[in-house]
């Protein structure tokens, strides 16, 4: 039980400095227009269309990514739309950005079973995203 709290403390301070460190780095940066991400997205795949614009061949040139036609927001369901947020930061509605439940939960996880499980918010993943370092 003592391990558990003392594990679960220092996962509090190491994930609060994490989030702090985050939340710096981040006012820190220029955020791109959205013209501006919408210009340079590329997709892995190259189409050759008749006159007509119909798809002839599809060849996937970017084998690192997989990345699909640009998709509206208003073009995708708000089920989907809800189902990702859900699956991917259930308490997003409930945060600034930072959910610093998973986070601590996550560092005392690592200090108590050397087990790793995620704690980024979708809003930190569009932060990776739009740095240029996701994976």
């Amino acid at each position: 039980m003592k391990k558990t709290v003392v594990a679960f403390a220092a996962g509090a301070a190491i994930s609060s400095a994490f989030a702090l460190f985050l939340v710096f780095r981040l006012e820190s940066l220029p955020l791109p227009a959205f013209r501006e991400v919408r210009a340079s997205y590329r997709p892995s795949e190259a189409r050759l269309l008749d006159r007509r614009g119909e798809i002839i061949h599809a060849l996937r040139v970017d084998r690192t990514v997989r990345c699909l036609e640009w998709t509206s927001l208003s073009d995708v369901s708000p089920a989907l739309v809800r189902a990702v947020v859900r699956s991917e930061d259930k308490r997003f509605h409930e945060h600034a950005g930072v959910d610093w439940i998973a986070l601590t939960g996550a560092a005392a996880d690592v200090l108590v079973h050397g087990g790793r499980r995620g704690a980024s918010t979708v809003t930190m993943q569009l932060a990776s995203l739009l740095d240029g370092r996701s994976g």
